[in-house]
């Protein structure tokens, strides 16, 4: 033990490795039954769909805001021509 973490865990710096995390998936498979696994897959599909409907939501703001900075660069841009005539003119 080097601070609280045996020598494997200081020579991986604390993450899993690949050998780690398919020897875990393997054992989950193993334990779990079919009727387990369907109603995992479910869950995860569920989740997956939520995902998703968020996803759609975040982009439809995110395309509304987007339309709202271009019509507000419009307006500021033709502000600005506004004053260069004007500016022009004073000359």
């Amino acid at each position: 033990m080097i601070n609280g973490r045996t020598r494997e865990d200081a020579r991986s710096n604390g993450t899993l490795t690949k050998r780690n995390i398919s020897n875990h998936h393997e054992s989950l498979d193993q334990n779990l039954s079919e009727d387990e696994m369907d109603r995992k897959i479910q869950e995860l599909s569920k989740e997956v769909e939520c995902g998703k409907r968020k996803c759609e939501v975040y982009r439809s703001n995110l395309l509304s805001v987007l339309r709202d900075i271009e019509d507000h660069k419009q307006q500021l841009s033709l502000k600005v021509q506004i004053i260069r005539y004007s500016m022009k003119d004073c000359l």
